[in-house]
Formats: structure tokens, C-alpha cells, sequence
């Protein structure tokens, strides 16, 4: 799978050879850095997934991000969370993407709603003891 196109914020340089790693036309002083798939190619299910191997590995990772969570500040936690909330969200967004064209929706705005409800969400738990898995069930996913 390559991408339709590829984007960077930097300044020209070395354009054949991003062009040839990428198999794809490059873009420079781009707004931000991107990799731009066509549609089809990201409906596509992953090969690889292996529900037998998450769920065996799943409980040793959640063991591991708790132990990194504790060495960290609250902030940094809240941050790391948020992120990782967001980016199963992205798993999502095809969906919440259309539901929001449906309704008549802006893209932007119901992001930022979710981010709002997911950061209060966060607020109201203890932060540490929650686990990832926990949070994409709660959150829909």
C-alpha cells in the first residue's frame, strides 16, 4: 500500500528520493506533515490483526503503561492518555466522519466536543489504575 501523496512541512531537499521511498508525488512547506492514503486503501482491514495474540499480550502492555504512568507527572499522564484516547478515536473517524456530514455537522467542532468530554471523562477517574482497554470500552470502540 503506498500513499496517494506525501507532505512535509520542511523545505525542499532530497525530493527523488522521498518520491522513490514513498512511490508517490511529495509536497514541501506543506501546513503540516501527511501522508495521504486514498480511501479504499484505508478501509482495507490490517493483515496482521490477531485477535488471539492482543488478547494475550493485551494484559502484559496495560501492565507496562501503568508502570510508565507512575514514573511520570500528572500532566504528562493526563497528556499520554489523552493521546492515546484520541487515537483510537481515529479508528472511528471514517464513521463519525459521515454520521457528522449527515448531520450536518462540523468536523472540527465535534472533535473538539469529544475532546472536551473525553478530558472531563478523564477528570472524574483516577487516572493511574485506568486501563487503556478500559477506556476504548467505555468510549465505544
Amino acid at each position: 500500500m503506498n500513499p496517494k501523496r506525501v507532505e512535509f512541512q520542511r523545505t525542499p531537499v532530497h525530493r527523488e528520493m522521498y518520491e522513490a521511498h514513498f512511490r508517490c508525488p511529495v509536497k514541501f512547506k506543506s501546513n503540516q506533515n501527511a501522508l495521504i492514503f486514498s480511501k479504499a486503501d484505508i478501509e482495507l482491514p490490517f493483515i496482521t490483526y490477531n485477535p488471539d495474540l492482543l488478547a494475550t499480550v493485551a494484559p502484559q502492555l496495560e501492565a507496562e503503561l501503568a508502570e510508565q504512568l507512575a514514573q511520570r507527572n500528572f500532566s504528562e499522564q493526563a497528556k499520554g492518555i489523552l493521546k492515546r484516547l484520541l487515537a483510537g478515536a481515529a479508528s472511528r473517524h471514517r464513521r463519525s466522519r459521515k454520521r457528522a456530514t449527515h448531520e450536518h455537522s462540523n468536523i472540527a467542532a465535534a472533535t473538539d466536543r469529544a475532546g472536551h468530554i473525553i478530558s472531563a471523562f478523564c477528570w472524574k477517574r483516577p487516572v493511574v489504575n485506568w486501563p487503556v482497554t478500559t477506556c476504548s470500552i467505555r468510549l465505544g470502540s
